[in-house]
C-alpha cells in the first residue's frame, strides 16, 4: 500500500464559529464560495472559503494538482464535522488519492484521474452538494439573519441591559447566524427609545 493510499490528513476544523465558511464581504449580495479541497500528493484534505471575489482559484487547483468540490457554506461545526467522519467521504476520497497523477502536458505539470477516480470523484461531488448532503442533514446548516431582523423576532427588551455577546450566544443556540453590527444596532436603538421617551413627555 503505497503513502498516499493509506494517509488522508484533514485539517483541524475550527469550533470557535458556528458556521466557520461563511463570509460576505461588505456590498456583496451573496457570502463567498467554500469547497472542500483535496491535495492527492500529500493526502491534505480541508474545508476552506475562496477570499476572490469572482472565479479567481490558485494555479494548485487550476491545474488539478488540488482538487476542489463545492460545499455549501453555511453549513455548522456539527456538519463539517460529520462529513469529515462519513465514511462514504473516506473511501470516495481514497480513491480519487490512488487514481489521480500529475504529468507534464506540454506547458505545465497538471493533474489527472483514471476513469475510476473521476468517477469518485464526480459522486463525491453528487455527495456534499448542497441539495443532497442539506436534503439528508437539513439541521447541520444555520441560517442568516440580520441584527434588526433578530432583534425584532425576539423581541430583545432595548433598555440599555443587552450585552452583544449574549446576543450573539442567544442566536447561536438556535443556529441563527447574525449579519451585522450588534452594539451599533443597540446605540442608534438606544437613541430611538430616548427620542421617543422626549417627545411622549412633551
Amino acid at each position: 500500500m503505497s503513502t498516499k493510499e493509506k494517509i488522508v490528513r484533514w485539517s483541524d476544523i475550527d469550533k470557535s464559529k458556528l458556521a466557520p465558511l461563511y463570509r460576505r464581504y461588505p456590498g456583496q449580495c451573496s457570502p463567498q464560495g467554500a469547497f472542500l479541497e483535496l491535495h492527492p500528493d500529500s493526502g491534505a484534505i480541508a474545508f476552506g472559503v475562496n477570499g476572490e471575489i469572482g472565479n479567481a482559484v490558485p494555479v494548485d487547483v487550476w491545474n488539478n494538482r488540488a482538487l476542489r468540490w463545492t460545499v455549501s457554506e453555511r453549513l455548522t461545526t456539527r456538519g463539517l464535522a460529520k462529513i469529515a467522519a462519513c465514511p462514504n467521504v473516506e473511501k470516495l476520497v481514497t480513491r480519487i488519492i490512488a487514481g489521480h497523477s500529475v504529468v507534464w502536458d506540454g506547458s505545465n505539470n497538471s493533474g489527472s484521474l483514471t476513469r475510476d477516480a473521476q468517477e469518485a470523484s464526480d459522486r463525491l461531488g453528487e455527495v456534499l452538494s448542497e441539495h443532497l448532503w442539506t436534503g439528508a442533514y437539513p439541521d447541520d446548516q444555520v441560517q442568516v439573519w440580520t441584527v434588526g431582523d433578530w432583534m425584532a423576532n425576539a423581541a430583545w427588551s432595548l433598555t440599555g441591559r443587552e450585552d452583544p455577546e449574549a446576543i450573539i450566544a442567544c442566536a447561536r443556540g438556535f443556529d441563527v447566524l447574525l449579519e451585522g453590527d450588534i452594539q451599533k444596532y443597540l446605540e442608534e436603538r438606544a437613541e430611538e427609545r430616548a427620542s421617543e421617551r422626549a417627545e411622549d413627555a412633551s
